[in-house]
């Protein structure tokens, strides 16, 4: 999951883009009186590897390391053990990270890991291009120069030597990966020897982490060397209404290049601007100016 510094965290909830409010509710109608909502996993027999459940009535922490001495110790909050609300805000308990809440409150909760730190939320921001329609081809790419720049950044990362062979389902970079990459995209690979018009390749991935990016589709085509580079647009995809948008956690200001295309029904001009994605993110217009050469 996606926190910008890493921190530990034992339990993991998706809030299914609920308001905070409203996962509360949950949070204390899963752990009722009488309630039998399963928690798992919450007890492990320190003589072997079984995990146990518990009910839902019953859970009142986080699951501890399976050690006869824990690394972790949490302690009891027996009346609300997921988390508490106050003053608009959810507290987690010790070790329950919350994610995927509605937008409007990305930055309403605090959070104490499983190490008893109190921590506040990561600086969720979004990047969107509004006034699109269905098939466009949107993308946002990292420029190489400051304000106003156009050149692609297609040098952001670094190939493993050895690690991006053909066929793997990952692709290793030398560089730490920063936070502000979306948690699932696109990656497009630069093989620097290749002099034809397949240099570059776009992969789809799912997950990222430190170093590496997994679930690509389709599997590597080529075997990379440590000279070939790569690069992730904050978007790359096609529009399926009238906007589209990426929410990653905020790093550093970036300076942007937006790129707008379609060649369907009611083709336009390729629209092209510059842009800096700062602490409160970014959000530009597609100006459509109909091509009336392309049918």
């Amino acid at each position: 999951f996606q926190q910008g510094t890493p921190h530990p965290y034992s339990v993991i909830i998706d809030c299914a883009t609920r308001e905070l409010t409203e996962v509360y509710e949950y949070f204390k109608y899963i752990t009722r009186e009488n309630s039998t909502f399963t928690m798992y996993p919450t007890i492990t027999d320190d003589s072997s590897t079984t995990v146990s459940t518990v009910q839902g009535q019953l859970y009142i922490r986080a699951h501890e390391d399976e050690q006869t001495t824990p690394t972790n110790t949490f302690s009891p909050v027996k009346a609300s053990p997921l988390g508490t609300f106050a003053g608009g805000k959810l507290f987690g308990a010790q070790g329950v990270w919350v994610e995927n809440m509605d937008s409007s409150d990305v930055q309403a909760f605090q959070l104490t890991d499983s190490n008893g730190v109190q921590r506040t939320p990561p600086n969720q921001i979004s990047i969107s291009v509004t006034n699109t329609l269905a098939s466009d081809r949107v993308a946002v790419f990292r420029t190489t120069g400051g304000q106003g720049s156009t050149t692609i950044d297609k040098a952001l990362f670094t190939s493993h030597a050895t690690a991006n062979t053909s066929g793997s389902s990952s692709f290793v970079v030398q560089e730490a990966i920063p936070s502000d990459t979306p948690t699932s995209g696109s990656i497009r690979v630069v093989d620097v020897s290749d002099t034809t018009a397949t240099r570059e390749t776009r992969y789809t991935y799912t997950t990222w982490s430190t170093s590496t990016f997994s679930g690509l589709t389709p599997t590597l085509d080529r075997t990379y060397t440590g000279t070939d580079t790569a690069y992730v647009p904050y978007i790359d995809s096609e529009a399926t209404g009238t906007s589209i948008s990426q929410s990653v956690i905020y790093s550093t200001d970036r300076y942007v290049l937006i790129r707008v295309r379609r060649h369907t029904a009611t083709a336009i001009l390729p629209f092209e601007a510059p842009g800096q994605v700062t602490s409160t993110g970014y959000s530009i217009s597609t100006i459509r100016t109909t091509d009336s050469i392309v049918s």
